[in-house]
């Protein structure tokens, strides 16, 4: 699926996969809907408030097996917010132009496949709390790794650390 296949994934209508309505909570602006490089993308693993343990190795294991059998149309794509200017960066010779609010190991799973671009949903979120509340009420994809009440507890003590 690496190579004769992204270029089907890539030529998908993207308005095949459904819209996710969390995309519609205040505070959030949803911009568009765009393929992107997958080294465009900056993955701060601690931005990963929905789920405070971090990146998960079984989960990524999952999300591949699921990926190399195909791409499922009836579930929400990952969430990326463009970088303000003055955090763009350049890691491993790539320009970093957008931050993952949602689809941490997803995209994981889709870099370790050799995946080199994806489909997202792209948005502008007004403030950090925002950040959160869409991380949080994001991720209802098979397979996934819901938020638990740990992560919920974490993030709230991170909100009122603000």
């Amino acid at each position: 699926m690496k190579d004769e296949n992204m270029t089907n994934i890539q030529d998908l209508n993207p308005n095949l996969f459904p819209k996710n309505p969390t995309l519609g909570i205040s505070g959030v602006t949803y911009l568009k809907r765009l393929w992107v490089d997958l080294d465009e993308i900056m993955i701060a693993h601690e931005n990963n408030v929905a789920r405070m343990g971090g990146i998960n190795p079984t989960l990524i294991e999952e999300l591949k097996n699921s990926f190399i059998n195909g791409v499922l149309l009836n579930e929400f794509l990952p969430v990326i917010g463009k970088l303000p200017v003055a955090n763009v960066d350049v890691t491993d010779g790539n320009l970093k132009l957008y931050e993952v609010y949602d689809g941490f190991n997803r995209l994981n799973a889709l870099k370790s496949l050799g995946w080199k671009g994806y489909w997202f949903d792209l948005v502008d979120v007004v403030d950090e709390k925002t950040r959160i509340t869409l991380a949080l009420r994001s991720n209802r994809h098979p397979p996934c790794g819901p938020s638990n009440d740990n992560d919920i507890y974490l993030s709230t003590i991170t909100l009122v650390k603000k």
